[in-house]
């Protein structure tokens, strides 16, 4: 009973997956790059895998003393 169901719920849930994609590509490249970014890579096995998140650049605190670097005079 349960096994019926969950496979009935992963049936969904792909044609969910497929019915997102198919809109991301209906929608012009700035959004469907975020769209790219919102949606969670899966992998063959259907393990979901963690994108890196790109992190900003470091802050040369030098110039922005706020932040805890020294302000040269």
């Amino acid at each position: 009973m349960l096994g019926k169901e969950r496979s009935m719920l992963d049936k969904e849930n792909r044609r969910l997956n497929v019915m997102f994609v198919k809109k991301c590509d209906e929608i012009s490249t700035p959004h469907k790059i975020i769209c790219s970014l919102l949606l969670p890579r899966t992998t063959r096995k259907g393990q979901t895998v963690q994108r890196q998140s790109i992190s900003p650049p470091p802050v040369d605190d030098k110039n922005y003393p706020h932040l805890g670097g020294e302000l040269k005079h």
